[in-house]
């Protein structure tokens, strides 16, 4: 997988910038920032730069499938969108 400056592998990373977040997902940056800015997908500081953990990344699909499943959102996990 190539991101938008052609780094290969993206996937095995720690911590994704917006645009790499945004690639992994198949969505737009903005979108990216939307979900940022509404708490729906988590983030962390460093310094002034905005990362996405691994971590947060895998909770926000399973979040998105949860929801997509027919029997709704388990119970256990906090399934926002």
């Amino acid at each position: 997988m190539h991101d938008r400056r052609g780094t290969t592998d993206i996937a095995h990373q720690l911590l994704y910038t917006p645009d790499q977040t945004a690639d992994l997902l198949r969505v737009s940056r903005s979108k990216v920032y939307e979900l940022l800015a509404s708490g729906v997908l988590g983030s962390v500081r460093i310094g002034r730069a905005r990362r996405v953990t691994r971590r947060q990344l895998d909770a926000f699909v399973e979040a998105l499938e949860d929801i997509a499943r027919p029997d709704g959102p388990s119970q256990t996990r906090d399934a926002r969108p």
